[in-house]
């Protein structure tokens, strides 16, 4: 039975990001224009409404209630077409951290490629959205009934008892959920691989496998969020140089209400910083998958 180190391959990342600095160098290029355009278009077309959002109370009335309620109406289509511009971005990055791992030669242009196997990632991202939607409206309603079953048991059981129930029943689902995402982890590895959308084809790859699939991705984890606490110590650090007073404004209460307002000097220093350390950190967790799938199917990549 094929196996692999969770410690070597949550380290997969680092050797990923050491080997191809240049590619590194095109990766944070594409993470800062989207960054930059997604907030763009955030701020020009939501901007005044997120301002409005910022200003109510949590001892709003109901006609401010109401109000709320209209504002998030006129949100939603702004919300669904930044939806549909992650598609394409959520594609290419998708595909270029499996290509890095299971295709290493095809290192042209940073690995970045617009063609059919981004095309198959956003289809499984797709198809994943589909089932957790599904999924999540599963849970809820069994969570419902488990705190039904939870009242109607606590004049037998008493509060500890029917507690427990409610407790071990959501336990139960939250487990559930996290063994469901082990068993499917590889899917995006395995549609890269074998050329076509699939994402149950992942849970026979993962037999036996889950605690040390967990063990990777947690391990993985950890390495990416001190790496990123040391990356944003340092950008705060230049942004406080640049910026002073500005950049405690800019990150707890930024001004939304116009774009001028809204990219300060020092919001273009945390954008022009926080770019190369996000493509630097994200293979970190984002290879861990294909080098488990790698690993798993002994393939001669």
């Amino acid at each position: 039975m094929a196996s692999f180190s969770p410690s070597e391959v949550a380290l997969t990342g680092f050797g990923v990001v050491r080997k191809n600095p240049l590619a590194v160098l095109i990766w944070a290029v594409l993470v800062g224009a989207f960054q930059l355009g997604m907030a763009y278009l955030m701020v020009s077309q939501m901007g005044p409404y997120l301002a409005q959002l910022q200003g109510f109370k949590s001892t709003a009335s109901a006609a401010d209630g109401a109000r709320v309620m209209q504002i998030l109406g006129k949100l939603a289509p702004v919300y669904a077409l930044m939806f549909v511009l992650m598609l394409p971005y959520h594609g290419v990055v998708t595909a270029l951290m499996n290509r890095v791992v299971l295709r290493p030669k095809d290192s042209a242009f940073g690995f970045l490629r617009f063609g059919a196997d981004e095309f198959r990632q956003i289809g499984l991202a797709l198809f994943i959205f589909a089932v957790v939607c599904g999924a999540y409206i599963v849970f809820a309603i069994v969570a419902v009934v488990v705190v039904v079953i939870g009242g109607l048991l606590k004049g037998v059981l008493g509060d500890f008892g029917s507690g427990l129930v409610v407790f071990l029943g959501i336990a139960a689902e939250v487990i559930f959920a996290i063994v469901l995402t082990l068993r499917l982890s590889l899917a995006s590895a395995l549609t890269f691989d074998r050329q076509k959308v699939d994402l149950f084809g992942s849970w026979p790859l993962t037999k036996g496998h889950a605690w040390s699939i967990l063990g990777a991705f947690f391990l993985a984890s950890i390495i990416s969020v001190v790496v990123m606490l040391i990356g944003y110590v340092a950008i705060f650090g230049v942004a406080m140089a640049v910026g002073g007073g500005d950049f405690m404004q800019m990150m707890f209460h930024p001004d939304m209400s116009s774009v001028a307002l809204y990219f300060t000097p020092t919001r273009y220093v945390q954008l022009l910083l926080a770019a190369p350390l996000t493509a630097i950190t994200y293979p970190i967790v984002a290879t861990v998958a294909p080098a488990i799938y790698q690993a798993l199917t002994k393939a001669d990549f």
